[in-house]
Parts: structure tokens; sequence; C-alpha cells
């Protein structure tokens, strides 16, 4: 087989229907490389074009969708931008919100942070000071004694 050949099917592909890249990978059965490439030199020679870009049903970044022929010039699809860290955050906690599993995950981080930072007495704190359970430190070694090495 030719180079040409995966070439001419993945154009004669895109050319009955508009495709991403991993369905072309899928209907086509050839590696991700092999689509990648051909589909980059597919766009310097305007063979093909990205029609739009899409987003996925499970979340993660748009992909974009490939169309036979040259892109028509009074509309060009632009790449969309990408959403910051506070977009992405608000978006998860609206999703969770909806189903009802973010009062859950709060619920369990405030069980999780009682258990490990137990209610101090007032009177107990003022006796022995304001240290808490288990958070005892080790003193700091001196830095001008060798560290004291164990041999079993």
């Amino acid at each position: 087989m030719s180079r040409q050949y995966n070439r001419n099917r993945i154009l004669s592909a895109i050319e009955k229907a508009d495709y991403t890249q991993s369905k072309l990978q899928e209907a086509l059965h050839l590696a991700a490389a092999t689509v990648s490439r051909w589909i980059t030199v597919l766009i310097e020679e305007k063979s093909i074009h990205i029609h739009k870009y899409e987003q996925h049903p499970h979340g993660g970044p748009q992909t974009a969708i490939y169309r036979f022929g040259q892109r028509p010039t009074n509309r060009s699809a632009s790449k969309p931008k990408k959403r910051t860290d506070m977009q992405r955050v608000r978006a998860y906690r609206k999703r969770m919100r909806a189903t009802g599993e973010w009062e859950h995950t709060l619920d369990k981080r405030r069980t999780t942070y009682r258990l490990t930072h137990p209610i101090r007495d007032p009177l107990t704190s003022a006796l022995f000071g304001s240290q808490r359970l288990g958070s005892a430190r080790r003193p700091k070694a001196d830095p001008l004694q060798p560290p004291v090495r164990l041999h079993w």
C-alpha cells in the first residue's frame, strides 16, 4: 500500500460526512498519529477545513469537526476560548448541586474535619495551652549537631 492510500481513505470519508479526528480513527481503523498527520496535510492543501467545534458529551476540550472543501470566506470556525479554572469549578459545582451530590460532599468534608480537629474545652486550653490532641510536634534538630543514625 502506498502512503497516499490512507490520505485517499480519509478524504473520501470526510467527503461523505463530517468527522472528528477520533471518529475517523474508529471508522477507518487507523492510528491517531496517522489521522492527525493527514488531517494537517489536508488542511494545508485546503482539501478539508474545520467546520465547527463540538463539546464532548462528557466534558473536556472541544473537538474540531472537519468538512470537505475550502472554508467559505464569509464564515470561519473560530477556536473557542479555554475556560478558566474558576469557570470549570463553577460548572462542576453546578452539576453536583443539580444531582444533590454537592451537599453530600460538603457533609463528608465537615465530618472529616471534625474527626481530625476535636473541639477544645476552654478551661483545658487555659490550663494546658491551646495545643490540640495529636498535634504535638517533635523538637527541631539542632543544625550544628550531626543527625542521629540508627544501625539495625
